[in-house]
């Protein structure tokens, strides 16, 4: 009798330890890779006509790609510089910001002609909301002064995406 209750014991644990979820692949996801999965969600939570959501996810990911290339040049000060090394790395900080600024007018510019102002700024809350959930492991919730929304729900945007 102790033979079979063993037995069936381990076949069980064999079988809840078969079922687990396999552990994420060690590879990252590119840049374009992220870059076009964050185009999809915003189109989701917009819920964008077709016409509008390829030129959308064009203006967006060129805008994307400018900004990160403006942010590559950021240097944070070193404590252990010198003050003059201080000082030139936060002017250089303040000029990297009004890049940035004219950048995000330039495309509000271009945003606006497609879009309505409200589903610009509900892009932008967008954004800011996935930048932080990716660097405090928030649950996937996008909060604002009028309460929690949750994230898109998982349908299929309008077609394929285009490159």
């Amino acid at each position: 009798m102790k033979k079979i209750t063993l037995t069936i014991c381990l076949g069980l644990l064999s079988f809840l330890l078969g079922a687990q979820p396999r552990p994420f692949p060690s590879e990252r996801m590119s840049d374009e890779e992220i870059l076009q999965m964050q185009a999809r969600d915003i189109v989701l939570w917009l819920d964008l006509d077709k016409q509008t959501e390829a030129r959308f996810i064009k203006e967006y990911t060129a805008f994307r790609k400018e900004i990160d290339a403006i942010v590559k040049n950021v240097r944070p000060p070193q404590e252990n510089n010198k003050e003059i090394e201080i000082d030139r790395a936060i002017q250089h900080n303040f000029a990297v910001s009004d890049k940035i600024l004219q950048t995000r007018k330039k495309y509000y510019a271009k945003f606006k002609e497609f879009m309505k102002p409200s589903q610009i700024q509900m892009m932008y809350r967008i954004e800011n909301e996935a930048g932080r959930r990716m660097h405090s492991g928030n649950d996937g919730r996008i909060g604002n002064e009028h309460g929690i929304h949750h994230m898109p729900p998982q349908r299929e945007p309008h077609g394929p995406m285009p490159k």
